[in-house]
This record gives structure tokens, C-alpha cells and sequence, in this order.
């Protein structure tokens, strides 16, 4: 479990399905492998919940349609009365998936992108997570695999977290070539309470050695890969190195991944080019644009009346607090809108109080 092996997992070059079935079939570790994996958890009536985190543009929602595709053909191999659709398989939300679950035959499959309702809420939202864990309970109830698309899976809380089978951590993507996947498994010891050591990694992104590589961007490593498309000297400039007329070696943070795979969990390293085109473009069109199109950014505003609009929000908390005397506990429970829920938290209310107080303070030390 400590060491990584060759990150030399996945489709290198374009080619034909026969030949992609071979090379797959001689992996020790795919996509395909993975699939049968949770073919067979499924049929001892177990359900696989994968979280798959990282940031914007960096592969999340590539690894999960390459593993939805293996998982697809694997299942019409084994029976091929097995179908599925785009409205009924794809949630838009939690919400969403919850309302959907019953119409999902049992053993299929539900994939979740959170990233756009995450995003838009800057507080960890205890009512999001609530709507995680019950839909995660109902996807157990049917044995199904369940993959969420989640941008921060240290934002969630443990026994959140603790629900899933496999957490994916996509750290760095090297343009169009490739993406990289750290693939995390669960703790089974009893007494952890961290079944995915996610404290740990946490811990390891403070170390100096690996914030100055990871924050300013510089990589350490460099790796062989087979890239034979025609954009292959434009690369030059973001660091890789022709070999030949088949291969390039491009640069990774090594140091990073290194620390990464010393965690309890870590599983495996993979490595991964682009989903299947018209697979890819069915989803954006089908699932991505109804996301996109669902979420309900309201008016826009200037940056005068952003300010302007968050001052005064301030200043009734802080009012509210000393004048008022309401807590900042019974002050959350004011900040929720009509659907129900909690706009803001007491912790993060408290802060902005004192913040104000400390501007009220270094007003009157001055004057």
C-alpha cells in the first residue's frame, strides 16, 4: 500500500476498441477492473459509493464517465437486457438523486455532480450533508453504485465521509494529455472514526515542502508517456520533453503524490486521457447544461453594492447581538431561506461579530 505503482493505467493514444480490450484486459489496475469490482459487490447485495474530489477543470468529471462507461459495457456483457437512460441514471442534485432512487432498477447505477451546489454555498451547509447521508442511504437500500462529483471532500464531516466505499483525489492534470487519480479506500478498523485518513492528508498539505511545490505550482517529477497527436511540440512550452516520434515525458508534483500515497489508504495511482467523445458530449448536453441551467444565480450587482449590501448585513448581526441580545445560535436560525436552508453559521456569525467589534474598537483607540 505504500508504494505507488507505474502510473501507467489507460487508453495512451487513440486506437481501436479491439486493441483497447486487449491492453485492458493485461492492466492489473482500470477502469474495467474497477467496474467488475463493483459488479461483484452488487450482486452480495452491497452498494459502492465513490466521492470524486478536486479542483475545476482538473478531470473529475472525466474519471467518473470513464468508469460509468466501463461500467455500462461491463454490465450488457453480463446481461444484456441492462439499460439505462440520461434523465433517470444522471441527478442534478442530492435533492434530485433522492426523488429519483425509486425509479433506478436495483444494481444500476446514480452519478451526482455537486460541484455547482457546492460552490455556491460558502458555508459547510449541515442540511446539504443531511440530504448526503439520506440519499446515500438510499442508494444502499438498492445496491447501486453511486458516484458523487464533490469539490472538497475534507469539507464534509466525518461520518460523511465515513459512508463511502472509495474517495478519488485528483491533484493535477497535465493539459490534454493526462489526468492523475489518487484512489483512497476505507479504513475497516472499528476504532477510527477517520475511515479515509482524510485528517492525515490534511496534515501533509501543511508540510513546507509540499505547500511551496503544490501553491506555487512548481512540479518535481517527470514521467514517460505514450502522446502521438498532432499537438505534441506546442507541450514544449508547459514543461514536456519530446522523446520520440510515440512517446513525451511531461512533468508532475511528485513530491505531493509521494506524500499523498504515504496515507493508510491510499490504494493505487492512476493515470487517465479523455472519456469517449460522443459519451462526453451526451452528458454535457443531456445532464451538464439542465446543472447549469437549474441553478438560479439571481441578479448580478456591482461591486459597490456587493459592499455596500454586505455592510449593512454586518452591522444587523451586530446589532442584533448587542442590542437585540440574540444569540448567535438564534441568529442562525434567522438566516434560512424559503427552502429551508441555513444561509450562514452561528460559528461564522460569532466571527463577523467580533470582526465588527475590533473595527469599533481600533475606531475609538484612534479618535
Amino acid at each position: 500500500m505504500g508504494v505507488i505503482p507505474k502510473p501507467s493505467l489507460l487508453f495512451e493514444k487513440e486506437d481501436t476498441e479491439e486493441t483497447k480490450n486487449e491492453r485492458e484486459d493485461k492492466e492489473i489496475i482500470s477502469f474495467k477492473m474497477l467496474a467488475k469490482d463493483i459488479i461483484e459487490r452488487q450482486k452480495d447485495d452491497k452498494d459502492t459509493i465513490i466521492y470524486v474530489s478536486g479542483d475545476r477543470r482538473n478531470g473529475k468529471t472525466t474519471w467518473g464517465l470513464k468508469l460509468l462507461r466501463a461500467f455500462i459495457k461491463e454490465k450488457k456483457e453480463q446481461s444484456p437486457e441492462y439499460s439505462w437512460n440520461w434523465n433517470d441514471n444522471f441527478a442534478l442534485d442530492t435533492e434530485d438523486a433522492i426523488k429519483k432512487y425509486r425509479k433506478i432498477p436495483e444494481q444500476s447505477f446514480i452519478y451526482i455532480d455537486e460541484g455547482d451546489e457546492v460552490a455556491s454555498t460558502g458555508d459547510a451547509n449541515t442540511q446539504y450533508q443531511k440530504r448526503l447521508i439520506k440519499m446515500m442511504n438510499k442508494v444502499g437500500e438498492r445496491g447501486l453504485l453511486c458516484i458523487i462529483n464533490h469539490p472538497n471532500f475534507f469539507g464534509l464531516k466525518k461520518e460523511v465521509r465515513n459512508m463511502a466505499t472509495l474517495s478519488i483525489l485528483i491533484p493535477y492534470r497535465f493539459k490534454m494529455v493526462c489526468a492523475f487519480a489518487m484512489v483512497f479506500g476505507r479504513n475497516q478498523n472499528p476504532l477510527n472514526d477517520d475511515k479515509f485518513a482524510m485528517d492525515l492528508k490534511r496534515q501533509s498539505y501543511k508540510k513546507s515542502k509540499v505547500s511551496k511545490r503544490l501553491f506555487s505550482s512548481e512540479l518535481d517529477g517527470m514521467i514517460k508517456v505514450m502522446y502521438q497527436r498532432s499537438d505534441r511540440a506546442s507541450l514544449i512550452k508547459y514543461g514536456a520533453e519530446i522523446i520520440d516520434d510515440k512517446y513525451i515525458r511531461i512533468p508532475y508534483p511528485k513530491t505531493m503524490f509521494d506524500d499523498l500515497a504515504k496515507s493508510p489508504t491510499f490504494l493505487f495511482l492512476m493515470r487517465y486521457t479523455q472519456s469517449e467523445k460522443r459519451f462526453y458530449d451526451d452528458y454535457k448536453i443531456k445532464v451538464k447544461k439542465k446543472i447549469i441551467d437549474n441553478i438560479d444565480y439571481g441578479k448580478t450587482v456591482s461591486l459597490s453594492e456587493y459592499i455596500k449590501a454586505q455592510h449593512r448585513f454586518r452591522t444587523l448581526l451586530f446589532n442584533s447581538f448587542f442590542l437585540d441580545g440574540k444569540k448567535p445560535r438564534q441568529l442562525e436560525r434567522l438566516m434560512i431561506d424559503n427552502s429551508g436552508k441555513r444561509l450562514i453559521s452561528a460559528p461564522t456569525i460569532k466571527r463577523i461579530i467580533e470582526e465588527e467589534s475590533a473595527k469599533i474598537r481600533k475606531r475609538d483607540d484612534d479618535g
